[in-house]
């Protein structure tokens, strides 16, 4: 069995990280979690690491009922696992609508 070419894995890093934030749009936690390797690492720029899939999903967790989630990605790109994503994200907590 051969290995996957560098690029084959950054298109499938890209396609898990898009369908990481599917999922968190649509609230689906399970979906979320789903798509995170176990040893994941979650920069956020600006907030601390999150190391490993159970803490990732449980910061989500915590703010899962609180507040809506959207997201538009502008660009993403890829190097092996490594994805890097320019993305508004949005936050609703009732009628305040926060962007950034």
């Amino acid at each position: 069995m051969t290995e996957p070419s560098a690029a084959q894995t950054g298109i499938d890093s890209i396609r898990a990280v898009e369908t990481f934030l599917a999922a968190l749009a649509a609230d689906d936690l399970d979906a979320a979690a789903a798509a995170l390797a176990e040893d994941v690492v979650y920069q956020n720029v600006g907030l601390p690491t999150i190391h490993g899939r159970r803490s990732t999903i449980g910061v989500f967790k915590r703010m899962s009922g609180r507040m809506g989630f959207d997201v538009k990605t502008h660009r993403i790109a890829a190097e092996g696992s490594a994805v890097l994503t320019e993305r508004t994200d949005v936050l609703t907590l009732g009628p305040l609508r926060l962007q950034f």
